[in-house]
């Protein structure tokens, strides 16, 4: 018999882009001041639907680590942004959000 290659089996490997958990959060004014979520280790992906333009980033504390000049923004209306979250910067991962434009951001949120 051959030697495995990979170090998943099929099934494995399909179950890697998968989550156990999905749980809707509660919307989220985002203003200029940055909002703070901490993303827990049973996640791998953030469902994010905001009403007007976000500025986001990932840190490994509360602090506000946003840089509007660096980070990347999400345009809002009706699309639904999914992201993956970057679990290997750290023991703690957290999702940062403000606000782009004049106008607060109600932003729809679930964790999956």
């Amino acid at each position: 018999m051959a030697k495995r290659e990979n170090s998943h089996s099929v099934v494995e490997a399909l179950n890697t882009e998968t989550s156990a958990q999905y749980d809707n959060q509660s919307a989220l004014t985002v203003s200029t001041t940055t909002v703070t979520t901490l993303v827990g280790k049973d996640y791998s992906h953030v469902y994010l639907q905001p009403d007007n333009d976000i500025y986001f980033t990932w840190a490994t504390s509360d602090s506000d680590a946003i840089n509007t000049s660096n980070n990347h923004f999400i345009l809002g209306g009706s699309d639904i942004y999914i992201l993956r979250i970057p679990q290997g910067i750290g023991a703690t991962v957290y999702l940062q959000l403000q606000r782009k434009g004049g106008t607060d951001s109600t932003v729809r949120m679930t964790l999956a």
